[in-house]
């Protein structure tokens, strides 16, 4: 997900007279400070996997700190880690793929799939914040140890995007005609920029489930990453929003591609009210707050 322009024009605003909808940022929970303990730097450049780990561990830790309580940090059944994916968390990722390894049949293993390309997404766009407050701030050291948190966070994206592929690559041996298979290879095929097996994948979701809810958000998403098509993006996630009201990573998507600052503070405020504790709402929603006020004010 892109945060450039989100994260400057909320940067930029200055508090004016509260409104309904930056109140509603404002009584998110405290937020989680976006600087992180940054592991050591082995070189000034380069992360290796044991410091990203420890990086991203902090980072989750932190956010899990806000909200320690939720039954769903010990999901139990199917229905409970489908729960963990709608929120879209990354404090709740883990306990939702170890809850779906071990349950059995299609379904979870295709949860466990789903839910092991949604972190990836997750660290990926918490890790785009990360680089372009790095972009943003004129302190040296600062801006070092936040790209350092940017490649944390990627790295250990890689890793559930490999470990989602390899479990997407099973489903589609042992079920090779499913629509569930092709449904979270299409996670696989956006994440990698693979756009041919992309559209191929689209093309048989279509053919086997043609009112697919995740098919309306790989199409949206697929508008936004590749085509930079902020409108058919926002049409399509609409739609993904229409059919399930709780996808969280459908409006957390919405936020990046809208480009009005007025429908992006009213997409946050959707956000912040589906998933309160969602690591958006924690790192931005002091600046959101503020774009709020600046919108509300402009009015």
């Amino acid at each position: 997900m892109t945060l450039s322009i989100l994260f400057a024009l909320a940067c930029a605003t200055t508090p004016n007279a509260p409104t309904a909808e930056a109140a509603a940022a404002a009584a998110a929970p405290p937020p989680v400070e976006i600087a992180s303990d940054i592991a050591p730097a082995s070189t000034v450049d380069t992360v290796t996997m044991r410091e990203a780990r420890h990086n991203v561990d902090v980072l989750i830790a932190r956010l899990a700190d806000a909200d320690p309580r939720t039954v769903l940090r010990t999901p139990e059944t199917a229905e409970d880690v489908l729960q963990v994916l709608r929120s879209d968390r990354l404090d709740l990722f883990e306990a939702g793929v170890a809850t779906a390894h071990a349950l059995k049949g299609r379904d979870a293993r295709a949860l466990e799939a789903q839910l092991e390309f949604a972190w990836a997404e997750a660290l990926l766009g918490t890790g785009a914040l990360y680089g372009e407050v790095a972009e943003t701030t004129t302190d040296a050291d600062l801006a070092r140890d936040y790209r350092r948190m940017e490649q944390s966070l990627g790295r250990v994206a890689t890793e559930h995007m490999e470990t989602g592929a390899i479990l997407t690559r099973r489903l589609l041996a042992a079920v090779p005609d499913d629509y569930v298979g092709y449904r979270v290879a299409l996670d696989h095929h956006r994440l990698v920029q693979d756009w041919d097996r992309f559209d191929a994948a689209v093309s048989a979701v279509q053919t086997l489930n043609a009112d697919s809810v995740g098919l309306k958000f790989q199409k949206g998403a697929a508008a936004w990453d590749r085509d930079h098509d902020g409108e058919v993006a926002l049409a399509m996630l609409q739609l993904a929003l229409e059919a399930d009201p709780e996808f969280t990573r459908a409006q957390a998507l919405v936020i990046g591609v809208s480009e009005d600052p007025s429908a992006r503070c009213q997409a946050f405020v959707r956000l912040a009210a589906m998933s309160p504790h969602h690591q958006l709402v924690q790192l931005l929603q002091h600046e959101f707050a503020e774009l709020c006020y600046a919108e509300a004010e402009l009015e």
